[in-house]
């Protein structure tokens, strides 16, 4: 069988175009020899596999004569089928040509002499063309069925990838909405966990161990314990530490008369500040020097 053992291998692209839905099919230039008979004008890019030759290799090669340097992504193989050359012989079982399907965004075909012209043609275009053979329809119905399952599946992913992402925003929307709700929580406690500081730091010396006195200090204590859980901690403030306006609001700024500028410093803390984690939930009120 010259070139070929055991059978005959031809490999076929359905070139498809994702920009305008169309496929490519090329017209032969041999209008008047055998193939062209039994098979029609309109053909496929592709050819036979040579003895020793491997498939994609030999396929990359048959693209280049026939279309140039159109750049495409190959696909699978989507259908398969088998020919003889004889207008007038049954399908001979040792001719076999196979179909992959391939797309491209670029139309810059460039064709080779075997073919005179080239078209780009959509699913109903070929199918109510006369000169299009039943082999070529279905090749493209094959084509048509694998795009679909393709863009089934590219739905399925964006569709779960959009849930991922909304997920994520309804996470970092519940975060959001807790700190705020914490805050605005804490901002309204804290003033009664001044008002437990003010009673149990002015307890005189003969009723400290009562136990009206104890109870009272340990729910200060559990009132801490309660707002630390929630990542409320105080400012680490004390005198001579630097004032810094960011964290310490100055209610009084004592100065001495003919001093010198200089950097102000924390005399004494009138009032603890608060924070949750890093974020500023109260300054600590200050008296600088």
């Amino acid at each position: 069988m010259n070139n070929y053992e055991h059978f005959q291998l031809s490999q076929k692209v359905v070139l498809y175009s994702r920009a305008t839905k169309k496929f490519l099919l090329l017209k032969d230039a041999a209008p008047e020899s055998e193939y062209v008979k039994k098979y029609g004008l309109w053909d496929l890019p592709g050819g036979r596999l040579e003895k020793g030759e491997d498939q994609l290799v030999s396929l990359a090669r048959e693209m280049q004569e026939e279309v140039g340097d159109l750049k495409y992504e190959l696909g699978d193989v989507i259908y398969a089928t088998t020919m003889s050359v004889a207008k007038d012989d049954p399908e001979d079982p040792h001719r076999v040509k196979l179909f992959y399907l391939a797309t491209t965004e670029d139309e810059n075909v460039t064709i080779s002499e075997e073919h005179t012209e080239f078209v780009w043609k959509s699913l109903e275009e070929i199918e109510a063309d006369i000169d299009c053979k039943d082999w070529l329809k279905n090749a493209i119905a094959a084509a048509i069925t694998k795009l679909r399952a393709q863009e089934g599946a590219n739905d399925t992913l964006r569709i779960l990838a959009d849930f991922e992402n909304y997920k994520k925003r309804v996470a970092n929307d519940e975060k959001e909405l807790y700190g705020h709700l914490v805050k605005k929580i804490v901002t309204e406690l804290i003033p009664v966990l001044d008002n437990f500081h003010a009673a149990t730091g002015h307890v005189p010396a003969d009723a400290a161990g009562s136990p009206w006195v104890m109870g009272i200090t340990y729910i200060e204590k559990q009132f801490e314990e309660v707002l630390a859980s929630h990542g409320v901690t105080v400012l680490e403030v004390k005198p001579g530490d630097a004032f810094d306006p960011t964290k310490h609001e100055a209610l009084d700024h004592k100065t001495t008369e003919g001093e010198e500028e200089k950097p102000l410093k924390i005399e004494k803390v009138v009032q603890k500040g608060y924070k949750i984690k890093d974020k500023l939930v109260r300054p600590a009120k200050v008296i600088v020097s």
